[in-house]
């Protein structure tokens, strides 16, 4: 065997394991696409040789058909090279998503608590804690009543409540009642306005000054003489956050 048939043979060789190869590079990543171009320029270059040097002992057949198998690597190679590299598929995102804050669900609507109950809504809580019997200076009767707001959400609110709009009362006849107008030395009622932190339960209180007001923050006049009233019902409001929260405070005789 002559030299040009071992090159002729090898050649052949080269260009049939590329051609088996060809299904494996198509998966290589874009870097490889140097190579190619490299193996494309070696293969062009070993058919021009081809075609000038020809093959002495080698039919016109087998040299064409040689030549072809060059010719389809090469254009296979171009065509490879075109293609845009296979990504490999991406890992699904490990992120942890932020859950979002949950909170009790909101009292519904109408409802009306008994007192050390907990009125619910958008994040905070409003707990008519303590009613208490009394008389009001010494003369009328009536019912001294604490409020207990406590934040829920996991950040602070700022509030605005005013215990002289923000709440009425009415009994069992159907009689609207007075809440105190006027606090331990005649200071009218006002709006407090107040920031309570995450988690934090503050007690509402009458007016913003007040330093005193930790046992009770709001006197309702009720008729308690008369056996026909049984019972009060309170409503109060915060503004923005609570809406008509209803308590019952029961009157025994």
């Amino acid at each position: 065997m002559t030299k040009r048939q071992t090159v002729a043979y090898f050649l052949v060789a080269f260009v049939m394991l590329l051609i088996a190869t060809m299904s494996c590079v198509s998966t290589q990543p874009p870097s490889q696409e140097r190579q190619l171009q490299a193996t494309i320029s070696a293969l062009e270059t070993q058919v021009t040789l081809r075609q000038q040097l020809g093959e002495p002992t080698a039919t016109p057949v087998t040299q064409q058909s040689q030549e072809q198998q060059l010719q389809a690597t090469i254009a296979a190679l171009q065509t490879q090279v075109a293609q845009p590299p296979i990504q490999p598929p991406s890992s699904p995102s490990t992120a942890i998503p932020i859950p979002m804050p949950t909170f009790p669900p909101d009292t519904p609507p109408n409802s009306v608590l008994e007192v050390g109950q907990s009125w619910r809504q958008q994040g905070l809580e409003l707990r008519l804690s303590e009613s208490v019997m009394g008389t009001f200076w010494g003369q009328e009767p009536c019912v001294t009543l604490l409020f207990e707001l406590t934040n829920r959400k996991p950040y602070e609110v700022a509030i605005r409540y005013d215990l002289g709009k923000d709440v009425s009362a009415m009994d069992n006849l159907g009689r609207r009642l007075k809440t105190d107008p006027y606090y331990s030395s005649g200071y009218e009622f006002g709006p407090v306005n107040v920031v309570v932190q995450s988690g934090k339960t503050i007690r509402l209180i009458p007016v913003p000054w007040c330093t005193a007001c930790d046992e009770h923050s709001l006197t309702v006049l009720v008729e308690a003489t008369n056996p026909d009233v049984t019972e009060v019902i309170v409503t109060i409001s915060i503004p923005g956050y609570i809406s008509d929260a209803r308590w019952r405070i029961p009157i025994l005789h």
